[in-house]
């Protein structure tokens, strides 16, 4: 009996902490003329290896983070919390700069993490106001550009996963693409959880599938549950299903020289406007 009792408070506790690792990933901005959808689907139930982040850098340039930790369970869910914190903390420090922040993420996660374990990810920063959006990729599949005539783009960068090993040529092999996502425009990011989803004729749902959701979506849909549903991910992911769209509605506003009415009481509270 106190054996069955230890073990039950032991899977409490790791429910209670697999909880918590869900609740502790940041809740999607709404600035204005900004659509951000994300699904989020851990394989493990609660517990998953793959992250997501945002965060402000200042008063119009949001950062955005997806990532993939190697392996599972309760070791990949502390790795994920530790990659979040430690990209954007060098990020933030680095003031933006795509190469020296994940630089910084990539030292700090090698001295850390153990061996042979590593972070996929990519981190993109976009200007809320002008569109303009730049991103690095690191291991994670690339992303696909929708843009207003509907046609869209898959955008290939070089990148070497974070956390591997600590070296001052590590960045270099970073490819930064930068371009401006126009209004009516769409981004959409993803972990290999839903590409790799086994379709009924035996094949990946992969990015052609994506593609096929992206030629029938309307502007104010919700893409990653779009795509969730095509792949039938619910029942045929055998990994985490992590996927982010970001949907530009409108231009950039005449009146910017006010940044702080632009945005959602969220950042105005972050930033101390009011």
């Amino acid at each position: 009996m106190r054996l069955e009792r230890e073990v039950r408070a032991t899977t409490e506790d790791l429910t209670d902490a697999a909880q918590n690792f869900v609740t502790m990933l940041a809740r999607p901005p709404k600035p204005q003329g900004i659509r951000i959808d994300v699904h989020y689907s851990p394989s493990g139930g609660f517990i998953g290896g793959d992250f997501y982040d945002f965060f402000w850098l200042n008063p119009r340039e949001l950062c955005v983070v997806v990532g993939d930790v190697s392996g599972h369970g309760i070791q990949a869910a502390v790795i994920q919390s530790m990659a979040r914190k430690v990209i954007s903390i060098g990020m933030r420090i680095k003031e933006g700069d795509l190469r020296e922040g994940l630089r910084f993420a990539n030292d700090e996660l090698a001295e850390d993490i153990p061996q042979g374990k590593f972070v996929a990810a990519m981190v993109g920063v976009l200007d809320v106001v002008s569109g303009n959006w730049e991103h690095a990729r690191c291991g994670v599949p690339h992303p696909v550009f929708q843009y207003a005539d509907g046609k869209h783009e898959d955008v290939l960068t070089a990148g070497v996963a974070l956390g591997l090993k600590r070296s001052s040529s590590w960045a270099e092999a970073i490819q930064v693409h930068r371009t401006n996502l126009e209004p009516e425009g769409r981004i959409v990011m993803f972990t290999d959880g839903i590409i790799e989803c086994q379709q009924d004729d035996g094949e990946e749902f992969d990015y052609a599938g994506v593609h096929k959701v992206l030629e029938r979506a309307k502007l104010d849909d919700n893409v990653p549950e779009q795509i969730y549903l095509a792949a039938q991910a619910g029942h045929r992911a055998v990994d985490d299903v992590l996927i982010i769209s970001i949907t530009r509605e409108q231009a950039e506003l005449e009146d910017s020289g006010t940044l702080m009415g632009f945005f959602n009481d969220d950042t105005e509270t972050m930033f101390g406007a009011g």
